[in-house]
């Protein structure tokens, strides 16, 4: 699947081939209709928000689609 990742803080984001997860215990599987990257996904690729994943993580905080 494609996924838009950061692989290091203040770098530009990259469309990338990742493989499809597999939820685990008390997790859901969301096949995403939609995407969109809010303010603190655009804080994330700047290092400032105040959880950042390790990276490399993927972008898409608001999502929509079939459970």
């Amino acid at each position: 699947m494609k996924a838009y990742q950061i692989t290091a803080t203040e770098q530009p984001a990259e469309i990338v081939n990742i493989d499809v997860p597999s939820p685990k215990a008390g997790q859901v599987l969301l096949r995403i209709a939609a995407c969109g990257l809010n303010f603190a996904d655009l804080l994330m690729i700047k290092g400032t928000y105040q959880d950042i994943p390790e990276p490399p993580f993927t972008l898409g905080l608001e999502v929509s689609g079939t459970i």
